[in-house]
């Protein structure tokens, strides 16, 4: 049964001038599988770590399991010495006495391969299924020093067994490693020195020694995974001191190395495929084995790299030699008591670098660890990598797609970023990383910083390590241009109206304009900036324009004209005061005709609103001094107009002011008179209505109040005398509404601006807003788009508070959320002289 008896591994004791103990000490952990077994000779392990071992005096081949029981599988055979399996996993067998290589079936059958040789004793396979086969003269089994004549004879198939070696003395034991032969031999002729024979089989290159001239009587022949020959044999004698039962190492430079002694008539030697060795002892019976380091446990090797070399560390046995190789490079390091190790081993550029790292104990004279097997690639060419969106110096707005290529066929792409100015972009990249091509494509919101030049960048990263990175710059434009509209002016048959724009970046002269007619569609943009418009029909028209900038970005508030055609004029005539009459400076009473006088007409003076009754205006202009005439017009809300002007002349004393307050109002209206200046010790007289009858006599007029029961347009005449007799005089105009016709006249007003609102005409909806405010609110109409269809539950119906000279205040009610809210809207009458919506 299995002893494991785990040895403690002691150096090769020092050697004496006479033999040492038979104590079994090694360079590596040493188990005793099994012992008395018989007289053992060759043995082999095969794929599930089972040794196999001939009994040379019973003629048996025994099988040792894992667990150390051993296992009869064939008899009968006559001197078994050499074992070996084929690549088949065929057990073979050389028979020295019978002269024959045999097959051991699974059943313990007995099958010949070959037959006729004369006393063949060790076997190796090679890797084409060739059997070498040591052989020598038939003689006793222990000979004299002087060795029998023996040779080497290769097997392949059925063919006649080809000579490989002659004239060699004793050979024994026989491996084939990487096409090479290694025999061990006790040399050619007599007095040669004993050794092992390395012989190239694919070549013509002489047969070489390996290892010193220390080994004696060599039996067994075993080469591990990297390519170091073991021999067993008699003994080894450095200098003039003799070592018993020893395994040797042979080194390539003619040296040997003890790696175990004391062992009991060694014999056959196999390593098993984790680089273990397994002695056969034939006094004792036992088999051994030698426990090699387990495989180095590495830390993490890049698979891609661009540096030069590559560091390889990781932790192996104690007190190991590691060896890493690639190519026909090589790098070593100890890996000492801790066993951690670390070293650095240069690669071949731009190639696959293919790594075997092994551990060999004892600082390199013991076992050698499987092997871990490590492939890096050497890449020091980086990725191309091309920016495709935005182009370089575009002027972008918005949300500006960005859009970047990269390609690698060495070490694939890695990564693939895009960022704008230095800030990394949440980018979507196909395929997957890592591959040979992909495209990264990310949107970038311009808005989020300022107006201003920015740099957007791109960088790949292969596997490798190697990178590439791409920048340009764009410049960002997120402001809209504002837009002008000068005109009409009267050409041919149209009107001709002129657009300009202003912007933070793109010049004035690169701008382009759309524009429209009464809310119909816009035309195409471009750079013209005259436009023609002919066609209308006659009324109220509106022309818009809007700027559009090199970046794309768009007035949002475009600039808007109100304008009439006019089907027939208004007839303006001034009756009072005559036209070249001497006006005092101040106020001047204005009286005139506008026909025909259908429909809704503003009349104003100098500016200053008149009252129409009929066909009749009545009015009061200032005059400054230097006025040369009076200005009267009329504009009716279908686009009719008509004017008249009046030359005059100023006179040099200031005419007397008689004020009104108010100046307006629905009747019964109460008016409260005074004048500007009233002479002291004279005496006033008042006509309130203007029909000659004197309605007040005083000496002033002291705030006298007039209360005006009937609508109408009434001219006030005061007449002032002074001490001296001297008369003046002054006029003011009051107007008194009829409250039914004003308050119709507004809520009009105010539900045709409704109406419009609710089909979504802004455009015409703020006709009906004073000119001054109207822009004001056409955004806030526009912001408020999607509630236009419910404007009535937003602008409700009104009532009438207050009217006063040229204002009206109405109160509208809403309930917001329960509550009840109170709003005030005012009307005034505009600077055409047309009542319209103020504020709300």
């Amino acid at each position: 049964m299995l002893v494991h008896l785990v040895l403690s591994i002691a150096p090769i004791l020092t050697p004496a001038a006479t033999p040492i103990p038979h104590t079994l000490t090694a360079r590596a952990p040493v188990e005793i599988w099994a012992q008395g077994l018989g007289d053992l000779r060759g043995i082999a392990v095969d794929a599930e770590g089972r040794a196999w071992v001939t009994d040379y005096s019973r003629g048996r081949v025994l099988r040792v399991e894992r667990s150390g029981t051993a296992r009869v599988v064939a008899t009968g055979l006559r001197g078994p010495v050499g074992i070996a399996f084929d690549d088949t996993g065929r057990v073979l067998v050389a028979e020295e006495a019978a002269g024959r290589i045999v097959e051991v079936g699974p059943r313990g059958t007995i099958g010949v391969i070959a037959s006729g040789l004369e006393s063949p004793r060790w076997l190796a396979l090679g890797a084409d299924g060739t059997i070498y086969v040591s052989a020598r003269r038939r003689g006793a089994e222990h000979g004299d020093d002087d060795g029998r004549p023996g040779v080497v004879l290769a097997l392949h198939g059925g063919a006649r067994p080809a000579l490989i070696l002659q004239g060699l003395r004793d050979p024994e034991g026989v491996a084939v490693r990487d096409g090479v032969l290694y025999v061990a031999t006790r040399g050619r002729q007599p007095g040669d020195h004993d050794s092992v024979l390395r012989v190239p089989l694919a070549s013509a290159e002489p047969a070489a020694v390996v290892g010193d001239e220390t080994v004696r009587k060599p039996v067994g022949v075993a080469v591990d995974l990297a390519g170091h020959v073991f021999v067993s044999s008699h003994r080894v004698t450095p200098s003039d001191e003799h070592l018993i039962g020893v395994i040797a190492r042979l080194g390539d430079t003619a040296t040997t190395d003890v790696f175990a002694g004391g062992a009991d008539e060694p014999q056959g030697l196999a390593f098993d495929h984790d680089g273990n060795l397994y002695l056969a002892e034939s006094k004792a019976g036992r088999v051994v084995r030698f426990l090699a380091p387990r495989a180095p446990a590495l830390g993490r090797v890049p698979e891609w790299t661009k540096e030069p070399s590559v560091v390889v560390s990781g932790q192996a046995e104690a007190d190991a030699r590691v060896e890493a190789a690639t190519g026909d490079t090589t790098a070593q390091v100890f890996a000492g008591e801790a066993g951690a190790f670390a070293l650095t081993l240069p690669l071949a550029r731009n190639a696959i670098n293919r790594l075997a790292v092994r551990a060999i104990g004892h600082d390199g004279a013991g076992l050698t660890s499987p092997v871990v097997h490590v492939v890096v690639v050497h890449d020091a060419t980086p990725p191309t990598l091309a920016l495709d969106s935005p182009p370089s110096g575009a002027l972008v707005r918005g949300s500006v797609a960005i859009r970047a290529t990269a390609a690698d066929a060495g070490a694939e792409v890695a990564t693939l970023d895009l960022l704008a100015n230095g800030r990394h972009l949440a980018a979507m990249v196909a395929p997957p990383l890592p591959a040979a091509s992909a495209l990264a494509g990310a949107e970038w919101n311009s808005a989020s910083g300022p107006d201003g030049v920015y740099t957007l960048a791109a960088s790949a990263t292969d596997r490798a390590g190697n990178v590439t990175s791409v920048t340009r710059t764009v410049t960002v434009d997120n402001t809209p241009p504002q837009t002008e509209i000068a005109g009409p002016q009267d050409t041919a048959g149209a009107l001709r109206f002129t657009f300009a724009g202003s912007d933070n970046l793109t010049p004035s002269g690169e701008l382009e304009f759309a524009w429209r007619v009464d809310a119909g569609a816009w035309s195409p943009f471009s750079r013209t900036v005259d436009v023609t418009v002919a066609g209308l029909t006659t009324g109220a028209h509106r022309i818009e324009a809007k700027a559009r900038d090199r970046a794309g970005n768009e007035d949002a508030t475009p600039a808007a004209l109100a304008f009439s055609i006019a089907g027939r004029t208004l007839a303006v005539t001034i009756v009072e005061p005559p036209s070249g009459a001497v006006v005092p400076a101040g106020i001047v009473l204005v009286r005139g005709l506008v026909e025909p006088a259908d429909g809704e007409i503003g009349v104003t003076v100098n500016g200053l609103p008149g009252w129409l009754d009929g066909a009749t205006f009545t009015a009061v202009a200032e005059i400054d001094p230097d006025s040369t005439s009076i200005l009267a017009t009329a504009v009716a809300v279908d686009g009719r107009s008509g004017r008249a002007m009046l030359p005059i002349t100023v006179a040099d004393a200031a005419a007397a002011t008689l004020m009104a307050s108010p100046w307006s109002g629905v009747a019964p209206l109460s008016v409260r008179f005074s004048l500007a200046r009233e002479s002291a010790g004279g005496r006033v007289e008042l006509d309130a209505d203007g029909d000659g009858v004197m309605d007040f006599t005083g000496e002033a007029l002291d705030a006298h109040v007039v209360t005006y029961t009937r609508p109408g347009t009434y001219v006030a005449r005061a007449i002032t005398t002074d001490a001296a007799g001297t008369p003046r005089s002054a006029r003011a105009v009051v107007r008194v509404f009829d409250p039914a016709g004003l308050d119709g006249q507004l809520r009009a007003r105010w539900g045709a601006m409704r109406d419009a609102l609710r089909r979504g005409d802004v455009a015409a909806g703020v006709s009906h807003i004073v000119a001054r405010r109207r822009a004001d609110y056409e955004a806030a109409f526009r912001l408020l788009g999607a509630s236009l269809p419910v404007i009535d539950t937003i602008l409700t119906d009104l009532t009438p508070i207050q009217v006063r000279n040229a204002s009206a205040i109405y109160e509208m009610r809403r309930t917001d959320d329960g509550v009840l809210k109170s709003f005030e809207i005012r009307f005034a009458i505009d600077g055409d002289g047309v009542w319209r919506v103020e504020a709300f």
